[in-house]
């Protein structure tokens, strides 16, 4: 029973040590009148995929994995572990009981909620979000449950004023356990950074208070985000103070190929924050769409055009294999194939530049 964490949870019975006892020659120590079922279990899949393309398998090296202690998890892997495209993306299961299937939906809402994973794209708020459809929870459920809800399912949230402010202050070199205190000749100290989240930038103003709170203000210093207080309270666990309320976030911080990175899981809510090269030219012109880029990490396993080729809008060029899945990549309009920068059975990383397209003669 590929699934077996849902009927353990109900029975109370460790069906891998049964089988494990059989394989030995064991018998059965019980009798099938004697299994009791009580209550019920829900189990949700972590899985390493970008829900948004597609469901497409992601790869990535786990830098951060903290799992919620209020469920059951069986997971394989831990921080620096490699999500490769050579195997199943799947990094934890989640499994969660109760006396009633609504309470042990709650409880595996709560527990995906405070689960945080860096280094990766999850699907772990599509399934969050998932568990509080009421018809999921009500069972009143069918294979089209959601195509109907998946505009809502993979709708990006907006971190709110805090989580960046969390997200701002962890990309500096302040020491928020040491915060300069009192008064300065030359006013508060400010950070003018441009940081990205998700598809979207910024350039925010980080203000260091006197009183050793931090604010976060627009560009142009008129706005306030958040202003709150802030300390360690361990390696990855922030308590922050704003407003008469008291918040935890779990905070990780790290380099990707150079680029200053850092996830923060905030009330529920997950978000990774990049700091800008700030003399970094902008690449955002027309010529990135002559570039045909690998969505994820895999295989070429067919190439379908040769350079100078025409090709129309929606045209397949090639098959990219990851994880047991094969990927049409298409032609996102009528162009020339200009150049093929891969070949058959290449390895390629995602993001890489597989094929250049030119405008038709």
């Amino acid at each position: 029973q590929v699934e077996h964490p849902v009927t353990e949870a109900l029975t109370g019975i460790d069906l891998v040590e049964l089988q494990l006892r059989v394989a030995s020659g064991d018998a059965l120590p019980l009798e099938q009148s004697e299994i009791k079922i009580q209550g019920h279990a829900v189990e949700a899949r972590v899985y390493a995929e970008d829900v948004a393309a597609g469901f497409l398998p992601a790869t990535g090296t786990l830098q951060h994995v903290n799992f919620s202690e209020r469920v059951r998890y069986d997971t394989g892997v831990t921080c620096g572990d490699e999500i490769t495209p050579y195997y199943d993306p799947m990094i934890a299961k989640l499994i969660a009981s109760a006396g009633t299937r609504e309470r042990a939906i709650s409880r595996l809402h709560g527990a995906l909620k405070e689960t945080h994973i860096a280094g990766t794209i999850t699907n772990i708020e599509f399934l969050a979000a998932l568990t509080t459809l009421p018809e999921f929870i009500d069972a009143k459920v069918d294979t089209s449950l959601i195509d109907r809800h998946l505009d809502t399912l993979i709708s990006e949230s907006t971190p709110s004023g805090l989580s960046k402010l969390i997200g701002f202050l962890s990309l500096t070199d302040i020491d928020i356990n040491t915060p300069m205190r009192g008064w300065r000749i030359w006013g508060e100290a400010s950070h003018l950074l441009s940081v990205q989240f998700g598809a979207h930038t910024q350039r925010l103003r980080l203000v260091l208070h006197g009183d050793g709170s931090f604010s976060l203000q627009d560009e142009a210093a008129t706005q306030l985000l958040a202003r709150c207080s802030v300390e360690c309270e361990s390696d990855t666990t922030w308590r922050i103070s704003m407003d008469d309320e008291i918040h935890r976030a779990d905070v990780f911080s790290w380099n990707d190929r150079d680029v200053r990175c850092v996830s923060v899981l905030l009330d529920g809510q997950s978000a990774i924050y990049r700091c800008n090269d700030p003399l970094q030219v902008n690449t955002d012109t027309d010529e990135i769409t002559d570039r045909i880029v690998a969505p994820m990490s895999g295989i070429i396993r067919q190439i379908d055009v040769s350079s100078g080729q025409s090709v129309n809008s929606g045209d397949r060029l090639l098959v990219l294999e990851a994880m047991k899945m094969e990927t049409s990549v298409i032609s996102p309009r009528d162009a020339v194939i200009k150049d093929i920068h891969c070949q058959l059975d290449d390895a390629v990383d995602g993001g890489s530049v597989l094929i250049s397209l030119e405008e038709t003669k």
